[in-house]
């Protein structure tokens, strides 16, 4: 019901100009040409030290069990990896996710 919701607010931007909609499986499968995709919209400069914003990860050394991957690249093969990496509890937390294919969702 939550995405409806969303996906329907969504819609009613989808032509406007101040909105931009960039797909979460577009911008790990290609992060540079999203990035700069992005960047251009935002009127500001794209510096390639952008896709390296893994390596300087500010996570506190405490807390990295959490959030190890905050330290590595995406990758793509990722993308659907919560499917069978959270618990029940997790997945039914997200359950409002939609089961299609990352590619055609608009959120994100």
């Amino acid at each position: 019901r939550r995405f409806g919701r969303a996906q329907r607010a969504l819609d009613r931007f989808s032509n406007d100009p101040r909105v931009l909609h960039v797909s979460y499986s577009d911008l790990i499968n290609d992060p540079a040409q999203h990035l700069q995709k992005i960047c251009g919209w935002l009127g500001v400069r794209m510096d390639v030290g952008m896709l390296d914003y893994h390596r300087t990860s500010d996570t506190p050394e405490a807390e990295i069990w959490q959030h190890a991957l905050t330290r590595k690249a995406p990758r793509p093969s990722r993308i659907m990896a919560y499917r069978t990496v959270l618990t029940p509890v997790e997945m039914a937390a997200i359950g409002w996710l939609p089961e299609a294919d990352p590619d055609t969702w608009t959120l994100g």
